[in-house]
């Protein structure tokens, strides 16, 4: 996968076992044959500094290596002989797997005009053949932080000995070693960062930083490819029944005819019910725009299930809907409403506000725009005496009508994960609704028409046998 059109080619470092079959094949990938046959790499310089930070969790870490670039050889006469000078960085530890960054200063075999950088996945604790999917990033750090050049790959490592995955064309050393650039402090060394993301079966939530750099990259994959699409079937299989007259009017009756009681108990799921419906229908650990995908949603439902919000109400806007999350009480309440086009011609995100400000378009919304959701004690319960598939409706319209106006609005450089946290928040009321309709509603209303049918026939089969008597 390609992370941004405008990063170097991201190039496979082989095995030494590898290289040979590598080299006959194809001299872009990152050959190891010229270093092999040099001298044994140079240890970790003992002037070097580096620390390590990970998650809770510990399939997330980064790595932060300060190095001295050593001497410029004095004799360049061939790639080859740059490429023997090499350095590598510590060991450290991320989701039980053993990194280390492998530098080369003066260009690899690929180039001697770059700086040369790749991640190496250290097998020694690992069995023959295996293999881990990691999604990374190598950043040089600049002392503007503004500039500081970040990669990002998303790669299998595996081999018998080093894999490593990186980029030969990381920066060009002219401006690397220009004082006046910002990329070498003032003892000569440069500091190297590195992320590293474990990509496990399951879904786990990302770090904050991390979360923040995956929405520069992948917020229009994560809107037009899985929201979108999601979005769209859902719409599709509720205009079925909503654009039937007979069927439409025949869910209406029915949903009139219940108690409220009745309602309260269908219009209810748990809030591990509705992560796991997110996960099976937005995840895939071979996408790392799926970890976004998914994050946000997580991240919504944490912060109802958890309360983690401080008691009062944040309030956000995107596209034509306002949401807020009002904490206190029993439980914390996920609010929607759909606003007049005047209040929503700008996509923004407001301030919080205090839970007794007025929200946008309050007296304007009708029955079937305005959603809240209460979670308590871990269950996600809907208040809204309304016919449930209008309201479902509606805000699977809304959700899609916001999805499509934040690709057309948004920029990548200036999407710092805002519109898209609240966007989750959107979509984690729908797969609610989803999941309501799906496991609770619908048996409900089928189980209502066959109860019917069976009426009907029953009081046919009567009509009949009297006609025969």
């Amino acid at each position: 996968l390609s992370a941004a059109a405008d990063q170097p080619p991201r190039l496979w470092k082989p095995t030494s076992d590898q290289a040979t079959m590598a080299s006959q094949s194809s001299r872009s990938q990152h050959d190891d044959d010229d270093v092999a046959a040099a001298s044994e790499p140079s240890a970790p310089d003992p002037s070097a500094c580096s620390t390590v930070t990970s998650s809770d969790q510990g399939m997330y870490g980064q790595f932060t290596w300060t190095v001295a670039l050593p001497a410029a050889p004095a004799d360049k006469d061939s790639l080859a002989d740059i490429s023997k000078i090499r350095q590598f960085s510590d060991v450290f530890e991320v989701g039980g797997y053993e990194w280390k960054l492998e530098m080369y200063p003066y260009g690899d075999s690929q180039s001697d005009k770059t700086l040369s950088v790749f991640l190496c996945a250290v097998d020694r604790k690992q069995l023959p053949g295996w293999s881990q999917t990691a999604h990374y990033q190598i950043a040089v750090v600049n002392k503007d932080p503004s500039k500081t050049s970040t990669h990002t790959g998303y790669d299998i490592f595996r081999g018998k000995r080093d894999s490593a995955w990186g980029w030969s064309k990381l920066i060009n050393l002219s401006k690397l070693h220009d004082v006046a650039q910002g990329w070498v402090d003032d003892d000569g060394k440069i500091t190297l960062q590195a992320t590293v993301h474990v990509v496990t079966h399951e879904y786990m939530p990302v770090n904050r930083t991390y979360r923040k750099s995956l929405c520069g990259l992948y917020y229009e994959r994560v809107l037009q490819s899985y929201f979108e699409p999601f979005l769209k079937d859902e719409l599709q299989r509720l205009d079925k029944l909503c654009g039937n007259s007979v069927l439409h009017k025949g869910f209406s009756d029915f949903w009139a005819a219940l108690a409220d009681t009745k309602k309260r108990a269908l219009l209810q799921i748990t809030v591990d019910e509705v992560l796991l419906n997110v996960k099976a229908r937005l995840f895939s650990r071979d996408q790392p725009a799926t970890y976004l995908a998914a994050d946000v949603i997580f991240k919504a439902a944490h912060e109802c299930a958890h309360g983690t919000l401080s008691e009062g109400a944040h309030r956000s806007l995107v596209g034509c809907t306002s949401l807020a999350v009002v904490s206190g009480g029993e439980g914390t309440v996920l609010r929607l409403e759909r606003l007049t086009p005047e209040a929503s011609s700008s996509i923004s995100t407001l301030a919080a506000t205090r839970a007794t400000d007025p929200a946008p378009g309050d007296s304007a919304a009708g029955a079937d725009q305005r959603v809240m959701l209460r979670t308590y004690n871990g269950v996600m319960r809907m208040s809204n005496s309304a016919n449930f598939v209008d309201v479902f409706r509606s805000q699977v319209a809304d959700a899609l009508d916001n999805v499509r106006a934040l690709v057309k609005h948004l920029k990548p450089q200036s999407c710092d994960g805002t519109c898209l946290e609240a966007m989750g928040r959107q979509m984690l009321a729908v797969f609610a609704m989803c999941g309501m309709y799906i496991t609770n509603v619908h048996p409900a209303y089928h189980e209502k028409l066959a109860l019917q049918l069976q009426e009907d026939l029953i009081r046919e089969e009567e009509e009949s046998n009297k006609k025969q008597e």
